[in-house]
């Protein structure tokens, strides 16, 4: 008798090829393993239908986002049809509704300590991750590069480059 395979499905953007080629990869790797993912690629709208409702196994989105309210609306559960994600994950719900009230920056460290706990001992998902990506900036910009930092993270320092400066690039 062969031995059961783990398979799942996976939802991925129709229309954007950087999603269908990381789920490709995905795919052929997790078979490598031993694990059958099905791909099911979707419009736009029917993945966001998708997501919302709950319907699915995995999927496969790109995710930025640095502050916390923005944690908060991602990984807070959200069962009440609401038009958020809906994950079905709540072990982080306490901790993040205690960070949305804190008022002090104690009470704001010991609620990302609670939080980082939470989401260490009962992770929300599996991550696929790529450091870098590249990025261009129009010679008209003086941009202060920062080593292995985004450049788009500072773009409050941005500056008008000389146009003499310009000309030479």
């Amino acid at each position: 008798m062969a031995p059961m395979r783990f398979s799942f499905t996976c939802l991925v953007w129709a229309n954007d090829n950087r999603f269908e080629r990381l789920a490709l990869l995905a795919q052929k790797q997790l078979a490598d393993a031993g694990i059958d993912m099905k791909l099911v690629p979707l419009p736009q709208d029917k993945l966001l239908a998708r997501l919302t409702s709950g319907d699915f196994d995995a999927f496969i989105i790109e995710m930025a986002g640095r502050s916390l309210s923005w944690v908060y609306r991602f990984w807070r559960s959200h069962d009440n049809g609401t038009s958020e994600l809906n994950t079905g994950y709540h072990s982080a719900d306490a901790a993040l509704d205690k960070l949305r009230v804190a008022r002090t920056d104690d009470e704001i460290r010991a609620g990302v300590a609670e939080l980082g706990e939470v989401l260490h001992a009962d992770p929300p998902a599996a991550f696929l991750a790529w450091q870098q990506t590249a990025r261009a900036v129009s010679t008209r910009f003086d941009v202060a590069p920062e080593k292995d930092r985004d450049i788009l993270t500072s773009v409050w320092r941005w500056r008008p480059a000389d146009p003499a400066t310009q000309a030479s690039r």
